[in-house]
């Protein structure tokens, strides 16, 4: 069956030949603004410029098989999610089953690189949050220290103050002394000159 169908795209592909005689018209465009146009003949044509490649079928399902048992072992490594898995079991050639693998790697390996980002920002971000933490206790436990020695200062400030008080009352005490003495001797002085006169 392999043979019969090689052949019939072996004469699909002569006869695409006689239908384009006068050769095949394209373009190549050439930087920004240059465009040149190209004539390719029929008797310069390969199968590749159809894009048509014959293969053996037999070769293609075994590799086919092949795609699938890796695409079974990439859903278990973890490399292919099972939306993607189904997608490219539903592949109808082996190019396109390879695209498709292809493919679904590249987006899971993109996922991962996010994901992994991710992660490290919130890793930076907890880290973060934890020096802000120890920060704010730091700061807080210096609020309570500073409070403290306010309140030390204060407490000293008033003893200061109730000892100044008492001072002054002492100096009142002892200066009303002080005259009342200085008044009871002037008039004991008083006295005796009194006497002595």
């Amino acid at each position: 069956m392999d043979l019969m169908q090689r052949e019939v795209y072996y004469d699909l592909l002569n006869l695409s030949k006689f239908v384009f005689k006068k050769g095949l018209t394209g373009t190549i465009v050439l930087g920004d603004r240059l465009v040149k146009t190209f004539t390719a003949l029929p008797e310069h044509f390969t199968m590749t410029d159809y894009d048509i490649h014959i293969a053996d079928s037999s070769e293609t399902y075994v590799k086919l098989q092949t795609a699938q048992q890796m695409n079974i072992e990439f859903i278990k490594g973890g490399l292919v999610d099972a939306e993607m898995a189904f997608d490219i079991l539903d592949a109808k050639s082996l190019t396109e089953m390879k695209h498709r693998m292809n493919k679904a790697v590249r987006e899971k390996k993109a996922e991962n690189n996010m994901l992994q980002q991710l992660q490290q920002q919130v890793q930076q971000y907890e880290s973060n949050l934890k020096q802000d933490q120890k920060t704010i206790s730091d700061l807080q436990n210096e609020i309570k220290r500073l409070q403290s020695q306010v309140q030390a200062n204060n407490d000293a400030k008033l003893q200061i103050e109730q000892k100044q008080v008492e001072i002054k009352e002492k100096e009142a005490i002892d200066k009303k002394d002080y005259n009342d003495k200085l008044i009871e001797v002037k008039e004991k002085q008083l006295d005796a000159e009194m006497m002595q006169i």
